[in-house]
């Protein structure tokens, strides 16, 4: 199919097509490419296989990059399955990254425009090739994960920042990680912390807190917190900003984690009291993410009489109001 791709666009695009008998990992192929990238390119861009792409997306980049410190621009990648976002950028926090509004509604993102991010993914990855030039190869010790983390550093520390342009949407069947990339996973994040723990910011809460500009604050500001995350450092910060951030208060706190399965759908009417749904004020839930409290079309049916303006966080930068997965409560993500 590429061998004839190229004979049939020789007349407009200089094509070559480099092939392997065996895989030799990301960083080794992507270097190997980049050797014979012509001197005069002003932009390198990374693509996945199973990427289907959007019309127009060249000029959005060439747009992006007008402005000289942007050295790498990212797009927002969606589930072809469902819509929603797979990834949008990586936000950090307490030696984890996420990747940003995971799920997320695709509409609710568009309207951040373009922001900066510490690092995107190379399923879909624009780079000035100045920004390259200066940065050199990809490193080779990982294996088919987080080289691309690793280099988007290295590229920022020669004074380029990477941002995430919303406009540009492609759908990305992830269909496959690569070879031996779950085996190679541990040592692939170590050899990441070790060389760049120390440039690593936590952002998580700022992402957070754009979010919650985004939604009308309930009366009074006043909430009752549940904190279902799993992820127990995670809860800590993000509890300690939401009781210091002046534009919410914490009425009652309870802490359900204990009773929550990992990965598995959380029920509220399990956990919480048999009068909970009555409460007059409303809850805030923390969750390490939100579609885990999808199957609650019960509970969702005895608690919007009393306060329909409960809101959830996720480790993913995620703020939404419950109401809002009414329309996603069936079928939910259960499989028998």
């Amino acid at each position: 199919m590429l061998n004839s791709f190229k004979h049939s666009n020789h007349s407009n695009a200089d094509i070559t097509i480099i092939e392997h008998l065996q895989s030799k990992g990301c960083a080794a192929s992507i270097n190997e490419a980049i050797k014979i990238i012509d001197p005069s390119c002003d932009y390198v861009v990374f693509l996945d296989s199973d990427l289907i792409l959007q019309k127009n997306w060249q000029d959005m980049i060439v747009d992006d990059f007008c402005d000289n410190k942007v050295g790498i621009v990212g797009g927002m990648l969606l589930y072809p399955q469902t819509g929603g976002v797979q990834c949008c950028g990586i936000t950090f926090q307490n030696a984890t990254g996420y990747h940003l509004h995971l799920n997320a509604r695709p509409v609710d993102v568009e309207q951040l425009g373009k922001f900066e991010i510490q690092t995107t993914v190379f399923a879909f990855c624009a780079i000035r090739y100045d920004a390259i030039r200066a940065t050199g190869y990809l490193d080779e010790s990982y294996f088919n994960g987080y080289e691309d983390w690793d280099y988007q550093f290295r590229v920022r520390s020669n004074g380029f920042t990477a941002i995430t342009d919303t406009r540009i949407q492609h759908f990305h069947w992830e269909k496959s990680n690569g070879i031996h990339r779950n085996y190679n996973r541990k040592s692939n994040l170590g050899r990441f912390w070790l060389k760049h723990s120390s440039e690593v910011q936590d952002d998580l809460c700022h992402f957070i807190k754009n979010g919650l500009k985004q939604h009308d604050i309930c009366e009074n500001n006043i909430y009752n917190l549940i904190d279902l995350c799993e992820s127990r450092s995670i809860s800590q910060v993000l509890r300690s900003f939401l009781l210091s951030d002046e534009g919410i208060q914490i009425n009652e706190k309870d802490t359900l984690a204990s009773f929550c399965d990992k990965h598995q759908t959380i029920w509220l009417p399990e956990i919480m009291n048999s009068h909970a749904f009555k409460k007059q004020t409303p809850y805030l839930f923390l969750c390490d993410h939100y579609i885990r409290l999808l199957d609650n079309k019960y509970w969702w049916m005895l608690r919007h009489h009393y306060n329909s303006h409960d809101l959830i966080i996720d480790t993913y930068g995620n703020v939404l109001l419950f109401s809002t997965l009414q329309d996603s409560f069936w079928p939910g993500t259960k499989i028998r």
